[in-house]
């Protein structure tokens, strides 16, 4: 009995381990607390109209082979096979369909620490990064609007490729490669905005992995990206949303002031929001609202110079990832914060793997510092 405590202690101790514990405790705290309100935001209606109207086979066959079940401008087969699922199981009940976006997030947990420990080599940034993408807005609401899980899905299967592509880079491992794909496949079925991700595959190719497997993966998948658009175009007969983007109108100075603000999160809201509101108020020096604003600010700023330090060309890629995968939501991301959850991915790994990094920097350091005032010690003890 003893030797098996022993065994589960040590397994609970690795990144892994702590990973499982977080998702386990997140879950315990935030399921019983998922609200019973009704299904509310963007589509729910629509989705659960046309699952009630039609939740058959032909049904579920209809959305690989055209539009899904949130309405004609789209291609995103496995959110619809999810929302029909929930719909078999809850009806239309909102706890349940929220319960299956709190366990998606959840899964997303130990996808984090599998592209850490995979892709970047650095298992422990996983437990980290998954506990820093709760302090972001589109994740810690994730759970209460089921029409998000396109993104939440979508991101999952990206950072599943990320790692395995990562991996496959470095190995050479067919197996990897073919991962890769499959995963990129799932991703591209869940939202259009995984089309980008080649793009970021080629920054990391071009700062970590400038080699034949490197070019394979690349030709590979932009292969298979630019057969699903072709693809996308014959089922639905247009390109991209129909004529959704036109309606979304607005001015493009507007649009990119945004993306700017998000890529500097919290800087920007801070410096141009929070401080002035604080200024001259009684006692603003030891305002709570202040203090929680600057150690944002420290925080966002010191994970950059760390990895800017330690890991310059993995801080490149990071950004590429927050950078490429917002541009395709520039104009929409001013309607709901869902569409920077992905990008959101990108920021939590900085703070995720700056924390290891600073570690990995300090600690032999420490260690040293150690073995010197054992060995003068030591010394001491012989005169």
């Amino acid at each position: 009995m003893r030797t098996a405590i022993q065994g589960l202690a040590r397994r609970a101790a690795t990144p892994w381990g702590v990973t499982i514990l977080f998702a386990a405790a997140w879950l315990a705290v935030a399921v019983p607390s998922l609200p019973s309100s009704p299904l509310i935001g963007p589509d729910m209606s629509v989705i659960i109209g046309n699952l009630r109207a039609d939740h058959s086979a032909a049904a579920v066959w209809s959305w690989f082979s055209g539009h899904w079940a949130q309405g004609e401008e789209y291609y995103r087969p496995i959110p619809s096979v999810l929302h029909w699922a929930d719909y078999m199981i809850w009806g239309a009940a909102p706890y349940g369909w929220r319960l299956t976006n709190a366990l998606l997030l959840a899964a997303t947990f130990p996808a984090l620490t599998w592209l850490c420990a995979r892709g970047f080599e650095r298992p422990w940034a996983g437990p980290v990064t998954a506990m820093a993408l709760l302090r972001f807005h589109p994740a810690e609401e994730m759970p209460i609007w089921p029409a998000w899980r396109t993104d939440l899905v979508c991101g999952l299967f990206l950072l599943l490729t990320t790692g395995a592509a990562l991996e496959y880079i470095r190995d050479g491992a067919w197996k990897r490669l073919l991962l890769a794909l499959g995963m990129l496949l799932l991703a591209l079925m869940s939202k259009e905005v995984a089309i980008v991700w080649p793009a970021v595959a080629a920054i990391a190719v071009l700062l970590m992995g400038r080699n034949r497997h490197g070019l394979i993966l690349l030709g590979s998948s932009f292969a298979l990206t630019g057969a699903f658009w072709l693809l996308r175009v014959h089922l639905l007969g247009h390109p991209l949303l129909g004529q959704l983007p036109p309606q979304v109108n607005f001015p493009m100075e507007t649009q990119l002031a945004f993306f700017y603000r998000t890529l500097v999160d919290p800087l920007y809201i801070n410096f141009t929001v929070i401080y002035p509101s604080i200024a001259g108020e009684p006692g603003w020096w030891i305002s709570a609202l202040l203090w929680q604003a600057a150690l944002e600010d420290t925080a966002f700023v010191a994970a950059n110079v760390i990895l800017a330090v330690g890991a310059p060309r993995l801080l490149a890629v990071l950004w590429a990832w927050r950078v490429i995968t917002y541009l395709p939501a520039v104009p929409f991301v001013r309607l709901y914060p869902f569409y920077y959850y992905i990008p959101a991915l990108g920021s939590a790994l900085i703070y995720g793997l700056a924390a290891v990094c600073l570690v990995q920097m300090l600690l032999p350091r420490l260690m040293k510092s150690r073995q010197d005032g054992s060995q003068s010690d030591n010394a001491t003890e012989d005169h």
